[in-house]
């Protein structure tokens, strides 16, 4: 259709095209409120900096038990069956993960050898610095 100065009017276009824009704004939002109402990455780093700093105050020969429940319970909610926690002593970081991304990742500057398991029945993190 054509208006007065002759221009071709395309106000159907331009409304789908703004439709099209506000579904993408307003999903962008859901998704991110969604992910910030669990709080996921806060949970993450949590344990990963406290873990870390566990770490770094310690002194050789230092057995510490850390109860992870939060973090089964945040991994079981995500259906996330891989390893919650990883301690690197290699490259002296402490990684956190309860979802399929990509984790919460600290390091620490402690260079005495950490022992560490998982008892995943009682959702306890031992760790013993040697």
């Amino acid at each position: 259709m054509m208006n007065k100065r002759g221009e071709e009017n395309n106000i159907l276009l331009e409304y789908v095209i703004f439709f099209i824009l506000l579904i993408i704004f307003v999903s962008a939002i859901l998704i991110f409120g969604n992910r910030a109402s669990k709080q996921t990455d806060n949970i993450e780093a949590l344990y990963a900096k406290q873990i870390a700093l566990i770490i770094d105050n310690s002194k050789s020969g230092l057995k510490v038990n850390l109860d992870i429940s939060p973090l089964f319970e945040d991994a079981i909610e995500n259906n996330f069956d891989g390893d919650i926690i990883t301690i690197n002593n290699e490259e002296n970081y402490v990684l956190v993960k309860v979802n399929k991304g990509a984790g919460n990742k600290y390091y620490f500057f402690s260079d005495n050898d950490i022992l560490w398991s998982i008892d995943t029945e009682r959702a306890i993190l031992s760790i013993e610095v040697t």
